[in-house]
């Protein structure tokens, strides 16, 4: 007992149960003592690894070129070697040319239209009979002409409803119009049965007729029979009773709405069978009617139709042989009626 009262301190920790306690205690400082020393080495570890981070962050400063080596010439190029030389390509055999198939000559495209031709045929060789016998009179020639063109119309329209879009279709409604044509002609130019104000009136109906089908159809063929039709309606009446002012307009009416036609739809063949048919008449009127005064307008109206064409087709489309052709072709027509309208007057005269 020391002066306190209190036991001294080796009699306590000679019980066992306090040399436990000690051995504990000890232990434990010691594991405190290593956590600290790790996390001492932890601390510094991630500090230097950020200061190793922002080092690689800062972007590497080139070194600047010596003034020298910017004053330098460029060294001159290395000769490369030649690479060998590839071999040549071997040279393509031309193609044959496919032998002519003669069994288009005998499709079903080729008897349609020689049967729809045969047709035709039939209603012209109708009036050479019946005029050479005398069978009936012209009114009923005509008449029967008339309604046997009709007749194949619509059974040209009665087809395509029934069978679709067939060669026999358009075959039938084209010889149709032709008939319906050559009716026309022999009425007006043959029998003098018609006078020629109301024959071209009845040409107009035809066209319209051939035209609506054409274009409900989208039928090339049969928009040049039935517009190139009314176009040559005047040709007769000129025959027979020379050039009328009247009949070529009328021409020029029928190729304005030829071109219209022809030239929305892309059918380049109408445009150019129109401008063949319909310049001679222009060129006729204006050399056999160069004195009167409406030979000139309706020469510059065919001038300018034709121009107009050329100008509509390039901007439709753009500016290929076919537009410049037409261009040319309209300059050279009012070229030559200017010549053959002003042959006989005097400059500056009225």
């Amino acid at each position: 007992m020391n002066g306190r009262g209190l036991p001294p301190v080796e009699s306590l920790v000679d019980s066992e149960g306090d040399r436990t306690q000690v051995a504990r205690m000890t232990q434990l400082t010691e594991r405190l003592d290593r956590f600290e020393h790790s996390l001492r080495s932890m601390e510094t570890e991630l500090v230097e690894l950020r200061r190793l981070a922002r080092r690689e962050e800062a972007p590497a400063r080139e070194p600047e070129a010596p003034l020298w080596d910017l004053i330098a010439p460029e060294p001159a190029p290395q000769p490369s070697v030649d690479s060998p030389a590839a071999p040549p390509e071997p040279l393509t055999p031309p193609v044959p040319r496919e032998p002519f198939d003669f069994s288009a000559l005998f499709g079903a495209r080729a008897l349609a239209w020689t049967g729809g031709t045969l047709m035709l045929l039939g209603v012209v060789f109708f009036f050479v009979l019946a005029v050479e016998r005398g069978w009936i009179g012209p009114a009923a020639r005509v008449t029967l002409g008339a309604v046997a063109a009709g007749a194949l119309v619509a059974a040209g329209v009665w087809l395509r409803r029934a069978y679709g879009d067939t060669y026999a279709s358009v075959s039938a409604a084209g010889a149709g119009i032709a008939g319906l044509y050559a009716t026309l002609l022999a009425a007006a130019a043959l029998y003098d049965l018609v006078p020629s104000p109301m024959a071209l009136l009845a040409a107009v109906a035809i066209a319209a007729v051939g035209a609506a089908v054409a274009l409900s159809w989208n039928s090339q063929t049969l928009a040049s029979l039935g517009l190139v039709g009314a176009m040559l309606v005047p040709v007769p009446i000129a025959l027979q009773s020379g050039t009328d002012a009247l009949a070529t307009a009328f021409a020029g009416l029928v190729l304005a709405a030829a071109i219209v036609v022809a030239v929305r739809r892309d059918w380049r063949e109408l445009l150019v069978v129109s401008f063949v048919v319909t310049a001679p008449q222009g060129i006729a009127l204006a050399f056999v009617d160069h004195h009167h005064a409406y030979a000139m307008p309706i020469t510059a109206a065919y001038w300018l139709l034709y121009g107009g064409a050329g100008v509509w087709l390039a901007m439709r489309t753009r500016l290929t042989y076919l537009p410049a052709t037409l261009l040319v072709f309209s300059a050279a027509f009012g070229g030559w009626s200017a010549g053959i309208l002003y042959e006989d007057r005097a400059q500056g005269s009225h």
